[in-house]
């Protein structure tokens, strides 16, 4: 008796890397930060997504987004 081998199946390549994804990402985002607090949100966001990991990519927007959002609005008031 032939056990059957077991194949797997090809896997898809991604035409861009997570590291690419997020340099692109950036690229994007960051000209406007000054325009608006949105975009630093849609930065996390879109970061969020590239990397899909919730707890690191909100570890992150606290970390890095969340004091200049801060800073922008207590200086509106």
């Amino acid at each position: 008796m032939n056990p059957k081998k077991k194949t797997s199946k090809p896997r898809k390549s991604r035409p861009y890397s997570a590291g690419q994804m997020n340099k692109l990402v950036d690229d994007l985002v960051h000209p406007f930060y000054k325009t608006s607090e949105w975009y630093r949100v849609a930065d996390g966001l879109l970061h969020g997504l590239v990397e899909k990991n919730i707890r690191v990519s909100a570890k992150k927007f606290v970390k890095y987004n969340l004091p200049e959002i801060a800073k922008k609005i207590l200086r509106k008031i």
